[in-house]
């Protein structure tokens, strides 16, 4: 099921960081519809909490914290951390920001990060430490990969499925 929420996280991933004027011949399974950023931020965060659910089952007890690990999800997958990169100009003269290996490394960590409420659950904080490091290592790595698009895909696939190497540790801790 993980693998399935995984798959389903990085098409959320990909499709709204095509941007709306890009076309290719894959439209078809990207519809302008979909390209918003909110379908990023709702939908990935909705089915980090699916993850969770599908690897420790739902706990009535815990749902404010649900309620808060989808408030910092939808603000991390948001957020790409473009102020540590690097300082670039545009043909115009306009200046920006362009994310370089340090801003990808922290967004990766904060990604991570988004399961911390999960600690009041009784998840080892080592546990949530382990999968903040797994992907401040792997977003970087997958954002060297020269299709941008690919570059999502793997983003959003990585977000969920660190959910399972990290919590099938948690359970491994359990039976030790």
């Amino acid at each position: 099921m993980i693998w399935i929420l995984g798959l389903l996280s990085g098409y959320l991933f990909f499709v709204p960081g095509r941007g709306k004027e890009e076309t290719f011949w894959y439209d078809f399974i990207a519809p302008l519809w979909l390209r918003n950023k909110i379908y990023r931020k709702v939908g990935c965060s909705l089915l980090l909490l699916f993850a969770i659910w599908t690897q420790l089952g739902f706990s009535l007890t815990c749902w404010w914290k649900y309620l808060i690990i989808f408030g910092l999800s939808f603000g991390f997958v948001s957020t790409y951390h473009d102020y540590l990169g690097e300082l670039k100009t545009l043909p115009s003269g306009e200046k920006y920001r362009e994310e370089n290996t340090l801003s990808w490394t922290v967004t990766g960590f904060f990604y991570g990060l988004a399961i911390t409420p999960l600690y009041w659950c009784g998840i080892p904080w080592q546990t949530i430490l382990l999968r903040s490091i797994v992907l401040a290592i792997a977003i970087p790595i997958i954002r060297k990969i020269f299709h941008v698009h690919l570059q999502e895909f793997l983003s959003g696939f990585v977000y969920i499925l660190t959910i399972l190497l990290c919590l099938q540790e948690y359970v491994l801790f359990l039976l030790v």
